[in-house]
């Protein structure tokens, strides 16, 4: 083999260096520097401190993760963290991403925290837990697995895929429980679609709780609630014609013991009414979208 070249090539990778330190013995300490080496194969690194980093503060760790170190493709103070973490990224900054795949592909997206298998890391301050989980939207708080809507904001969704036992909306201000994202808005606003329980899923004890929503109604009625222990005031108003509207306030002794305490209002085609346990809004004419609100008084 020749050997032609060696001597020099191991000159420039192998360097030896000697730290000064007066209170040891001797005052001179041997030292091996290595530098110029663009790959290195080995099976065990053993080290106290590794600086990892590019020239845009990008720190990549793991097998095809993040972008080489001469293309940078814009990107700017990217942690990513797993086997192919943050591959591919185009135009990304301020952003982590840790897991296998998580956060591929991404482009053009910033302050965005991806942590999962295949997590999705883009959009706009957003934050993903968990395998499959993520969008392109901005502002959102995402945890559990395969939580994926298309492109969604200022929202809050815990659970499992389409199944969110938990949902908020950050810019209303509100927040479900026990109920599923509802397939036809998924890529608007949450809806939350459950029970409301005065004395079982939801317990007020000092106040009032009211809820308020819209939902088409028609003539076949449309459940909008539970009717439980407690003083129950329901209003609800036609969106499209003002004049269909109703109200109603009762004490709800028990499921079946029902009092009208106030005025029983219907105007237009609308009425409420109770079936069982249910509270309900009927439109005798139109299927139509009214808004309705329920608030509940508890009783011991």
């Amino acid at each position: 083999m020749s050997t032609t070249g060696i001597q020099n090539y191991l000159s420039n990778v192998f360097r030896q260096v000697y730290t000064y330190d007066a209170t040891a013995s001797p005052r001179f300490t041997p030292r091996l520097e290595l530098s110029n080496i663009d790959t290195y194969s080995g099976n065990t690194v053993s080290v106290f401190t590794a600086a990892v980093g590019d020239s845009a503060s990008n720190v990549y760790v793991g097998s095809n993760a993040g972008n080489p170190y001469n293309t940078i493709r814009s990107c700017t103070r990217v942690t990513a963290l797993g086997y192919g973490a943050g591959g591919n990224i185009t135009n990304v900054s301020n952003s982590v991403y840790l897991g296998y795949n998580a956060g591929v592909n991404v482009q053009n997206a910033s302050s965005v925290i991806a942590i999962g298998a295949s997590s999705i890391g883009g959009g706009t301050s957003n934050i993903a837990i968990g395998n499959g989980t993520g969008t392109v939207g901005s502002s959102n708080i995402l945890i559990g697995h395969s939580i994926a809507p298309v492109n969604v904001s200022n929202q809050i969704r815990i659970g499992y895929s389409n199944q969110i036992p938990i949902a908020a909306d950050l810019c209303r201000n509100w927040v479900g429980l026990g109920g599923i994202v509802s397939p036809t808005r998924a890529t608007t606003n949450v809806d939350i679609s459950g029970n409301v329980d005065v004395s079982g899923l939801l317990t007020a004890t000092d106040g009032y709780v009211s809820i308020q929503r819209d939902i088409s109604v028609n003539a076949a009625a449309t459940d909008i609630g539970v009717l439980k222990r407690g003083i129950v005031m329901i209003s609800a108003v036609n969106k499209n014609d003002s004049a269909d509207r109703a109200a109603r306030i009762v004490l709800a002794y028990t499921t079946s013991n029902v009092t009208d305490i106030g005025s029983n209002v219907t105007a237009g085609d609308a009425s409420i009414t109770f079936s069982t346990s249910n509270i309900r809004i009927t439109d005798t004419t139109n299927t139509t979208t009214y808004g309705y609100s329920i608030t509940y008084f508890p009783i011991p």
